[in-house]
């Protein structure tokens, strides 16, 4: 179970951040944040840490409202 939580810790982490460098390119790429957003919250509840899985809620909500406000343009 330790090394799903490593693997997805990373996963998330590494997408985030690369998601968040690439969105300046395409509004697209907010897709990814979300996928990325999607894989903290699972380690974060899988994890125990509940307060982070409801931010990381949040931080999907976040994703899809950007992705769609940047369709738009």
């Amino acid at each position: 179970m330790v090394e799903i939580l490593t693997i997805l810790d990373w996963a998330g982490c590494i997408l985030i951040i690369l998601s968040l460098n690439l969105i300046r390119k395409s509004y697209k790429f907010w897709l990814l944040y979300v996928i990325a957003s999607i894989i903290f919250s699972v380690t974060c509840f899988m994890g125990g840490l509940n307060g982070l899985g409801v931010c990381g809620i949040f931080l999907i909500a976040t994703g899809f409202i950007n992705y769609f406000k940047g369709g738009k343009k």
